[in-house]
């Protein structure tokens, strides 16, 4: 049966909801016992105490928890309405510790601290109580946000009819403090039966004995059954202690804030392996350090608060210790009991310790030790003893007990004696009158907190709003209908209603008026919440909010804005809160959420047949082999069906909306008529169809390729065979699927096959922007353009083999994934072509990555150092050869350790004066040889077919003249070989201000090296995005193009583009946000990351966890993801600690921090190696790994927003709103790829953000309507700053392009007069065109007058320097990062487009030091 991962992500969600905002509900997992709190609560013994429990009469929760500091305030964190005036601690606190004992416990000093503590901040903000006067004064914001919120409010749209009537409903829930007791006389008459040794001490000499401490939390059961400590054997130091316990050592056994037994060590520590089938070591080996003991369990437990605080504090304050500084029991597994403590425990509690164990009452005299459990019922034990006593009803004396524990036991009458006047002394036992009795006495447990539910009902009809004139309060009925009092807390309700056109805009307030300045946790309102109805019997009065724009139709930009608002206009508004989120539902019920959620629909490109009811069928393998395109002609006759319906809808919507509904339905007619040319070609030509045919066949071969790496298990060189000297952990077989096109896919392909064929057509020089969301597919829809375009070079002349592709991408890690997909494509093109040289030639379809220095080799003596690196054993470098498995079969490439002083190198040979890839299978059809290149010389040299590259790599041609070879231009200038005919442009949104206006400028040189004198044709340009916004601007500026084409173009509605369609089977994303205004970011943090951990508990096997067990967790700023180290490793253990304690989960269900290689980094600080290691390693199912091996939390920067695609991962949270919506679209685009695991996204909003308040109290509209609130893109390429920034790089790039390489080399380096006349006529062609779109500059021609005298003004001896080699030698040209750049005057040349700000990068080398 398949694993319900919709339910598991509820069960998630909920337990996020009860532990954040509670209450926490009675539910299969967590089961309740009843409480009749109308009586004195009296437990017999603490173990009782140990349970979740609800009142009796109302089933409401009772919090409590063993820390007796405890308060409703520690357990939840939002939802909350604090008393008024309530500050935020300075320390980041959020409350006071409130005293469960008693009052009279409370300090008269600390209250006065409090006080002063308290006036102190009052102070800072007693002038901001009245807004009003203070409108024109200077606010300290500081002190502002410095109080914790006391109120809520919604504001919502209406109509007034005479029936109009207001419901508001508020609700929440108070805490009542509950005291507890317990009853000494029924916890001696409960005890069970107590673990003691089955087996025989003998004689031990406790002279030299040391006291250890061992805290057992989770091992306690398993340490009384095994008879043994034991801890792995890694680098804790509190587990190496253990290795120096020895025989007649004594150990106390601390478990649950309590001594529960004492021990005494029967043999030496030892080291042993797979000590049990139960426990998982940390360490790889499976070894522990373990010591035999035998233990006594103590009757009566000492509890850890019964035990001196400042001995406890004095304690820690030494490192390595029982205790923290704070006198905090520390979670150490083994640490020495100091002398001191040995003295205090020994001493102070002499009568818990049972009286045959070590310090027990019968060896308190000698130093020697012995024990026989023969002997044990024959003697006093705590055992009999007390059972014993519990048997007089009443009092009894000495005698009496004598004679009945005789009956059965051999004793001292001695040994009695001192045990009862031990018992007497600790108050455990009264004597009067020669008579003893147990102590009956109550003594106060802890405080409990009883939640009182309140909730709250007012009705205001139509006549109460109209005797507001244009803006007021509805005024009360009378003093109580307003106002609420429950547990103590002051509830005050407001309605302020103003004029709204012919309608009301109103604004509900919930405030929180109780002034408890001593303990908030009494004085607060949790959960609480407004609900609101406005109806007139029997409809709803409830309008859209309104939004208050007027369109400019002469703008693009509004007008894109009104498409939008079309597309999105069956999404109303209809609520927006102050300080907390609002929603509504299909009853007309608008009301506040504390934890809003939101549940995006799914949109799917996979549609279906009309006519069938089945999804459309198109099949890669069926268009290679045949002819038949009735599935693809069916498809362009349903979407033209699809627009005349578009046609007659248009009737129906807003009036408002006509110009923009016929702009989108000219689009869509305008795309059917491409779509129908690309069929006509592929019909009518059959260069086309053949070029068609043949990129079908490789699309179906790459995507039926493994898909799991193959890596190496072993290496036997002595095999016979050679190709069985290598084996591998899995056996080469390829997918069993029929890879097919989604129509969107396939649909692109028929757009553009004319443009690219046909170098005249009108839409050659349009840019086609294949808008999609993330995940649908984008990928393979370009990659069989470039497949056919390839196709098609080759079969229109054989010998056109120079680069006819470049892709680009503007973040490497993008680069390199994507990498590895396309070389998957060229090696099945290669196959194709081999089988095929009459048709497609003899030179190789091949493949290379053109990035930086960083990432792959810049030079081949870069490789060849690498590969020597590589094979060095002592070496910690990482490959720079960015494929780690073949393409084409998966078999592993990169190094394999044989032995600890020998590494294996496959799939990566020096071949001559450079490195060569090449499959490490020798059954594989690449295992000579693999068409791909990844080293820069070698990429000029062999100018592959297809080339990926980064957008800012062309910079690279101003400091590498040989780059030109790839635009087809020769050493003299001249061109050899045909230029690219194909751009492609992936995650385009990316390419926008300030890189986006560097990429636009040299653009314009690159658009030049892609044209062909002869013939003036330029290339075609494909662009893809998930999230764009201005695009035909964007466009303009980065491309100046005059026309641009968004696929699939809109319908009237952002549900039905008829290339995607909302699908409501299939469960889309959920997205949650997270505010807690009474906490520090930080502690939020803490406190969701320790919930999603504990909440794995809920799911019984690795199936049902999987999605959800590794975090992705997404920050802005490395600063605040170095922030997140410290949390996960510290603060994440006391809250599971919390957890535990708060649901009384029993040691099986408990969760535990992270360890340190559970936790994973993605961020820029990775080499590209890394970077696609460690994908590889987060998509290995859970099911496959030990849960100790799984990656619990990825901590990610703004690499992850485009190019990672790992199926398995649901569970994303987002530190802080992202600084723009495009952005926060692709990083939530990251999880939840899998339809069958949909995401679950949790924003954490900053309380001191106003942007972060804004979205979370706009949470909802935000996420309806998600598209559309991506912000414009901006691109200026010919601004004054992106001018004097590129113009002189764009100048050297265009030199380094032409002329010829002799030139480079001439010391005498003239001034290029004609190629520079030639440059301004570009750039000054290409500022004209842009000036008319844009902001530009209106200094080009003196920016570009300034070259030639700066030239003659430098009077350089060489061309460049690039890497500061040549101090004596002054350059012409100077990287602009350069450290020589401040004393030399020098053409200062951007060596990236993203920045000029220095870097260094440090690395660890080995030093030969002699003896």
């Amino acid at each position: 049966m398949s694993t319900d991962h919709i339910s598991n992500r509820e069960e998630l969600i909920n337990f996020i909801k009860a532990d954040t905002v509670g209450p926490i509900k009675d539910t299969t997992k967590y089961k309740f016992k009843e409480l009749d709190t109308s009586r004195k609560i009296v437990f017999g013994n603490r173990d009782e105490a140990e349970n979740l429990f609800c009142d009796k009469e109302t089933g409401e929760e009772i919090l409590h928890m063993a820390d007796w500091q405890f308060n409703p305030l520690q357990a939840y964190s939002s939802g909350i309405l604090y008393p008024s005036e309530s500050i935020i601690d300075e320390d980041g606190e959020n409350d006071e510790k409130d005293s469960d004992r008693n009052e009279e416990q409370d300090s008269e000093n600390q209250e006065n601290k409090d006080q002063e503590k308290f006036s102190e901040r009052q102070e800072k903000l007693k002038n901001y109580k009245n807004i009003d006067e203070i409108q024109n004064q200077s606010i300290d914001i500081d002190a502002v946000n410095q109080r914790k919120p006391n109120a809520m409010a919604m504001s919502f749209h209406f109509e007034l009819t005479e029936k109009s009537n207001i419901e508001i409903t508020f609700s929440g829930g108070a805490y009542d403090p509950l005291p507890t007791y317990e009853s000494s006389k029924e916890s001696k008459k409960n005890i069970k039966n107590l673990h003691r040794p089955s087996d025989a001490i003998s004689q031990i000499d406790l002279t030299n004995s040391n006291t250890w401490w061992v805290c057992c939390n989770r091992t306690f059961d398993l340490t009384m059954e095994k008879q043994k400590i034991f801890a792995p054997n890694d680098n804790y130091w509190h587990h190496q202690t253990l290795k120096e316990v020895k025989k007649g050592d004594v150990v106390l056994i601390y478990s649950k804030k309590t001594i529960k037994a004492i021990s005494v060590v029967v043999e030496d520590a030892k080291i042993e392996e797979n000590l049990d089938e139960n426990i998982e070591s940390t360490n790889n080996n499976n070894e522990f350090i373990s010591a035999k003991i035998k233990t006594f369990e103590l009757a009566i437990p000492i509890d850890i608060n019964d035990i001196d605080e400042d001995l406890k504090k004095e304690i820690g304050k030494d490192k390595n210790t029982t205790f923290t500084k704070n006198g905090i029991v520390d979670t150490h597994y083994c640490s020495p009991i100091v002398p001191k403590f040995y003295k205090y425990l020994n001493e102070t509690f002499k009568p818990y310790w049972p009286i045959n164990s070590p310090w027990g009452t019968k060896y308190e005299k000698t130093s020697t030790y012995e024990y026989s459990p023969s002997l044990d019922d024959r003697e006093l034990n705590d055992e009999s003893m007390w059972r014993a006593i519990s048997e007089f009803e009443d009092q009894f004396s000495f005698e009496q007990l004598k004679e009945k524990i005789s009956e059965s036991t051999d004793f001292e009458e001695d040994l009695l004696k001192t045990w009862l006047d031990r018992l007497v002394e600790s108050g455990e036992i009264n004597l009067s009158n020669d008579s003893y009795e147990i102590s009956n006495k109550l003594t106060f447990f802890r405080t409990f907190f009883l939640r009182k539910n309140f909730e709250d009902t007012i009705s205001i009809n139509s006549e109460r709003i109209k005797k507001i004139k244009e803006r007021g309060y509805v005024e009360p009925l009378d003093n109580d209908e307003f106002s609420k009092v429950i547990c103590g807390v002051n509830l005050k309700y407001a309605l302020f209603v103003r004029k709204y056109n012919s309608a009301y805009i109103g604004t509900v307030v919930l405030e929180n008026t109780s002034k408890n300045y001593g303990k908030e946790s009494e004085g607060s309102l949790f959960q609480s919440k407004i609900n609101l109805k406005v109806t007139d019997g029997k409809s709803s009065n409830l309008l859209p909010y309104p939004s208050e724009v007027n369109y400019d139709s002469e703008n693009y930009i509004e007008l894109e804005n009104k498409t939008f608002e079309m597309l999105y206009s069956n999404n109303p508004v209809y609520a927006v809160g102050h300080g907390t989120s609002v929603g509504w539902n299909d009853s007309n019920e608008i009301f506040t959420e504390t934890l809003p959620v939101v549940k995006l629909d799914n949109l799917t490109p996979d549609i279906k047949n009309s006519k069938t009811g089945e999804l459309f069928d198109i099949d890669m393998l069926q268009l290679s082999e045949s002819e038949n395109y009735e599935k693809i002609e069916e498809l362009l006759a349903q979407y033209e069906d699809w627009i005349s319906q578009l046609q007659k809808s248009q009737e129906t919507i807003d009036k408002k909306y006509n110009d923009v509904a016929e702009f989108n339905i000219e689009k869509c007619k305008n795309t059917l008529e491409r779509m129908r040319k690309g069929l006509d070609l592929i019909q009518s030509n059959p260069e086309v169809k053949s070029a068609f045919q043949l990129s079908n066949k490789a699309m179906y071969e790459q995507q039926i390729r493994p898909s799991q790496a193959r890596k190496i298990e072993s290496i036997n060189h002595k095999a016979a065979e050679k190709t069985k000297r290598i084996i591998y952990d899995r056996p080469l077989k390829v997918q069993n699927k029929t890879p097919r096109w989604r129509p969107f896919q396939i649909a692109f392909f028929l757009l553009n096959i004319e443009s690219i064929v046909n170098e005249t057509s009108i839409d050659r020089e349009n840019v086609e922007l294949l808008w999609f969301p993330t995940g649908g597919g984008k990928t393979e829809a370009y990659l069989g353009i470039a497949a056919f375009t390839l196709f098609y070079q080759r079969i229109i002349d054989k010998d056109d083999d120079g680069t006819a592709v470049l892709m680009r991408y503007t973040l490497r890690l993008l680069t390199a994934q994507q990498f590895e997909r396309a070389s998957k494509l060229i090696c099945s093109m290669e196959i194709i072509r081999k089988k095929n040289p009459e048709l497609l030639g003899s030179t190789e379809f091949s493949i290379a990555i053109w990035v930086g220095g960083t990432t792959s080799p810049n030079t081949k003596k870069q490789a060849i150092d690498n590969l020597k690196k590589l094979k060095s054993p002592n070496s910690y470098a990482t490959s720079l050869f960015i494929l780690q498995s073949c393409p084409w079969c998966m078999a592993q490439i990169g190094k394999f350790e044989i032995s600890r002083n020998t590494n294996f190198i496959a799939g990566i040979k020096k071949n001559n004066d450079t490195v060569m890839l090449h499959c490490s299978d020798l059954t594989c059809e690449f295992s000579e040889s693999l068409p791909v290149y990844v080293t820069d010389e070698d990429i000029y040299e062999m100018s592959p077919s297809f080339i990926i590259a980064t957008v800012d790599k062309i910079a690279r041609v101003a400091w590498r003249p040989d780059a030109r070879s790839i635009f087809g231009i020769g050493k003299e200038g001249e061109r050899t070989k045909k230029p690219p005919k194909l751009i492609i442009q992936d995650e385009l949104h990316l390419i926008s201000n300030a890189l986006g206006s560097a990429v636009g400028f040299y653009e314009t040189i690159l658009e030049d090296l892609c044209i062909d004198s002869k013939n003036k044709v330029k290339p075609k340009i494909i662009c893809s995005t998930a999230t764009i916004r201005n695009s035909q601007r964007q466009l303009s500026g980065l491309y100046a193009r005059e026309s641009s084409t968004i696929f699939p173009p809109s319908g009237l509605s952002i549900d039905d583009s008829f290339f995607s369609k909302k699908d409501t089977s299939i469960e889309g994303k959920i997205y949650m946000g997270l505010f807690t205004p009474g906490f520090t970011t930080q502690q939020t943090q803490t406190n969701l990351y320790s919930a999603t951990t504990q909440a794995m508990s809920l799911f019984e096997d690795s199936e049902s966890k999987d999605p959800w067990i590794t975090n992705l967790c997404y920050f802005g700023s490395m600063r605040e993801l170095g922030t997140t180290y410290s949390l996960l490793s510290e603060n994440i253990v006391r809250k599971l600690r919390f957890l535990h304690d708060k649901y009384q989960l029993p040691n099986e269900e408990r969760i535990y921090q992270p360890y340190s290689d559970q936790v994973m980094e993605l961020t820029s600080r990775l080499d590209s190696s890394e970077v696609v290691s460690t994908m590889q390693k987060l998509s290995v199912p859970l099911k496959e790994l030990k849960e100790t091996s799984i990656t619990k939390f990825i901590l990610a920067t703004s690499i992850i927003e485009v190019g990672i695609d790992i199926q398995r991962l649901s569970l994303m949270t987002i530190l802080n709103q992202p600084k723009n919506t495009s952005q926060y679209i692709q990083t939530s685009g990251r999880v939840g790829r899998d339809i069958n695991k949909p995401g679950l996204i949790i924003t954490i909003f900053s309380p001191q953000r106003p942007r972060d308040r804004s979205h979370y109290e706009k949470f909802k509209a935000y996420h309806q309507k998600l598209h559309s609130q991506v912000e414009p893109t901006s691109v200026t390429p010919f601004s004054d700053a992106a001018i004097k920034r590129m113009l002189k790089g764009a100048f050297f790039m265009y030199l380094g392009s032409y002329m010829p390489k002799i030139y480079f080399k001439d010391p005498e380096l003239k001034f290029p007069e004609e190629e520079f006349e030639r440059f301004k006529e570009l750039i000054q062609e290409r500022k004209e065109y842009i000036s008319s779109k844009g902001v530009t500059s209106n200094q080009l021609d003196k920016y570009l007058n300034e070259i030639p005298k700066e030239w003659e003004r430098i009077q350089a001896t060489i061309y460049q320097d690039e890497m500061d080699n040549s101090l004596d030698d002054k350059p012409l040209i100077l990287q602009a990062d350069s450290w020589r750049r401040f004393r030399e005057d020098s053409f200062l040349i951007p060596n990236s487009l993203r920045s000029v700000d220095q870097s260094a990068r440090g690395e660890i080398i080995t030093l030969p030091f002699e003896d």
